[in-house]
C-alpha cells in the first residue's frame, strides 16, 4: 500500500543515503514529503534532523504538523478507525544553504518547538 502512495522507506539507525537522495529529489521536483522527524508516528522519541537537512539543501519549507491520538489509532489488536486530531502549522521559511549538522540541529529544534505548541 504505501509503494502505491510512493512512499520511499528507511533503513533505521544508519543515515538511509538512497532514500535521503530519492527525497531530495523529490523536492527539488516541486513534490511534497512528509518525514517523521521522530521515525515514527507513536511514542515519545528523540527527533532526527533529517527533515531539517532535506530543508537545507532544498530551500524547501517546513510544514509543521501535530497528530494526536495516534497511540490509540495504532494499538497493537486495535480495530476500527479511531478519531485523529491533525493540527497543521505555519510553513517555515528555509533558506537554501549548505548541510551542516549544527544548522540541521537548530531548524529540528525550532521545528520540534513549533509542533509541540500546537494545541
Amino acid at each position: 500500500m504505501l509503494d502505491g502512495l510512493g512512499a520511499v522507506g528507511i533503513k533505521r539507525g544508519n543515515g538511509d543515503r538512497l532514500a535521503l537522495a530519492r527525497m531530495r529529489q523529490a523536492l527539488e521536483a516541486g513534490q511534497a514529503v512528509a518525514i517523521f522527524p521522530q521515525g515514527a508516528v507513536r511514542g515519545d522519541r528523540v527527533w532526527h534532523r533529517g527533515a531539517a537537512r532535506m530543508a537545507l539543501v532544498t530551500g524547501a519549507p517546513l510544514v509543521p504538523v501535530r497528530l494526536i491520538g495516534t497511540a490509540r489509532a495504532l494499538a497493537q489488536g486495535r480495530i476500527g478507525f479511531p478519531r485523529l486530531r491533525v493540527i497543521i502549522g505555519e510553513p517555515i521559511k528555509v533558506t537554501r544553504a549548505p548541510e551542516e549538522p549544527v544548522a540541521a540541529t537548530k531548524l529540528t529544534e525550532r521545528l520540534r518547538a513549533i509542533v509541540e505548541s500546537l494545541t
